[in-house]
């Protein structure tokens, strides 16, 4: 026997088919209208049933339970292997957004930030800063023409000094003529002394004399670096470690402590570590006269790496050198 379905305007869906108790009965879920139950006479139970579109008056269809179960639990397993499928393309999306970042289709690092910039004090005698200029040029008000020897100018590497520019001066000087000497100095260095370093005397700094005025220089009987004046090669030392970023800063003066020298590298806690130290004598003797950076009047090469130095030919007070000690940390060793 066959029976044909009461008018029934439903879309049939996957979700919409179950069994309900016997096989003569089908439940349609109207998607959000109340559940019809449809009464049916089975006649045959070997024949399958095909459902498409949407079912009417018109439609004669005849069905057998156990062709009606395995419908349903076709739909079930495409179901499962379309959740399986969304699961892996869930999984690809992952992948291919982890191999992104190696095919360049991510935006590029940001370089590492620039050297902070802080303010000297008015009054700068000469200042040269491996962050501001490729070749070594003087930024101070007197806008100094540099000159050298052994060798052209060195232009900065951009990761020389804990990973920030510097200039290599293996084997070159760099002078300034006529530069006004007083007996009272300031002088801050970044630098790096290198392990290759000849052991002998090695000029960081000179403005007159190598031995007498103002000085800044490898002792090459100790190994220690000094702020020298007077021929002294014992008083204001300090000792230090190869490829060792440092700050140096020294102060000549008339009155009290005559040099006061201070080494400043960074701990490993990333905090700055200061070591001070001085002498009572100065032997300055005023002038108009040359700065050597990288080498002394008798061509003692330091042969290190540079990032700033700034000198004074006047003394700063003790808060004007800390505070610039501070800035340079800051910029050079942070």
């Amino acid at each position: 026997m066959a029976v044909t379905l009461v008018s029934l305007p439903l879309e049939v869906k996957a979700a919409d088919l179950k069994i309900a108790g016997d096989t003569s009965r089908i439940i349609l879920n109207s998607h959000g209208q109340s559940a019809a139950t449809v009464p049916m006479e089975m006649v045959a139970h070997n024949q399958t049933l095909s459902l498409a579109g949407v079912m009417s008056a018109e439609d004669m269809v005849t069905i057998s339970g156990a062709s009606l179960n395995a419908m349903v639990a076709t739909i079930g397993t495409l179901n499962a292997s379309l959740g399986a499928a969304l699961t892996e393309v869930a999984v690809l999306k992952a992948k291919f957004a982890v191999m992104e970042q190696f095919v360049g289709l991510q935006p590029p690092s940001q370089p590492p930030p620039a050297p902070a910039p802080f303010t000297v004090p008015a009054g700068v005698t000469l200042h040269l800063d491996a962050s501001a200029h490729t070749s070594p040029t003087d930024s101070s008000p007197n806008a100094w023409t540099l000159g050298w020897e052994r060798g052209a100018a060195t232009t900065a590497s951009a990761n020389l000094v804990n990973g920030k520019p510097g200039w290599d001066m293996q084997g070159r000087c760099l002078y300034v003529n006529n530069v006004q000497l007083n007996t009272q100095a300031t002088l801050f260095v970044v630098s790096v002394t290198r392990s290759n370093l000849a052991a002998t005397w090695a000029n960081q700094f000179t403005h007159g004399s190598r031995d007498k005025d103002v000085v800044l220089e490898r002792n090459s009987g100790t190994g220690d670096m000094h702020l020298q004046s007077c021929d002294d090669n014992l008083g204001a030392n300090h000792a230090y470690s190869l490829n060792t970023p440092t700050i140096w800063s020294g102060r000549y003066q008339t009155s009290g402590t005559k040099r006061i020298f201070w080494k400043t590298t960074r701990s490993s806690s990333g905090s700055p570590s200061k070591a001070t130290t001085s002498a009572n004598t100065n032997c300055i003797s005023a002038g108009s006269k040359r700065i050597r950076i990288g080498c002394s009047d008798a061509g003692e090469l330091f042969n290190g790496h540079y990032s700033e130095v700034i000198y004074y030919n006047t003394a700063l007070s003790d808060t004007q050198m800390q505070a610039v000690t501070d800035g340079l940390f800051n910029k050079w060793l942070a």
